[in-house]
């Protein structure tokens, strides 16, 4: 029970992040833009599929172990990854998955404040049976791709980058890059 009640309060702690767009400007360029009315990734799935998870397709120590993560397969085609803000490596130095379970909970009612929100926008194949112990169904991303890369800011979305991806692994590496902010 207390997970579903933690997979709830993610859902409804996406809306607002706390973070000052103006606060971002070593992240734009002329090929980004804070796009106010675009689609709000964290109400715009019919069924978000939320859990707790490491980044798959890296080496477990690339990617630092898990976050918070939602995946959309029905109505629109994206994931979700919520990362601490600053130093990951030093947010997550000396936990234990345990210990990173309870602080995702406790950063989950305050609207993950202190955390910041990525979407990568990239075509699935829907399901074709539902299967596993709550009946979730399994999916493929579509390669090549064209991934669009997405950050929560206060009056909407940031469009980060645009990268093409011919596989799982390059699209792994690609948010490996994108929440560690390597180019």
């Amino acid at each position: 029970m207390p997970f579903l009640i933690l997979i709830t309060l993610i859902a409804l702690s996406c809306n607002e992040t706390g973070e000052n767009p103006k606060n971002i400007s070593s992240l734009t360029s002329s090929t980004q833009a804070i796009i106010e009315d675009s689609l709000d990734f964290c109400n715009a799935c019919d069924d978000l599929q939320e859990s707790i998870g490491g980044i798959q397709g890296v080496n477990k120590s690339d990617s630092t172990g898990i976050y918070p993560i939602g995946d959309c397969y029905t109505n629109k085609n994206f994931d979700l990854i919520w990362v601490p803000k600053g130093d990951i490596l030093k947010f997550k130095a000396n936990k234990d998955n345990l210990e990173l379970i309870a602080i995702y909970d406790s950063a989950s009612k305050n609207n993950y404040r202190d955390f910041n929100c990525y979407a990568f926008e990239i075509l699935k194949t829907k399901p074709k049976e539902k299967y596993g112990i709550n009946g979730i169904s399994d999916y493929d991303y579509v390669f090549p791709s064209k991934v669009k890369v997405y950050k929560k800011v206060e009056k909407g979305w940031l469009l980060m980058t645009t990268k093409n991806v011919n596989s799982f692994e390059e699209l792994s590496r690609l948010k490996v890059n994108t929440i560690f902010k390597i180019d």
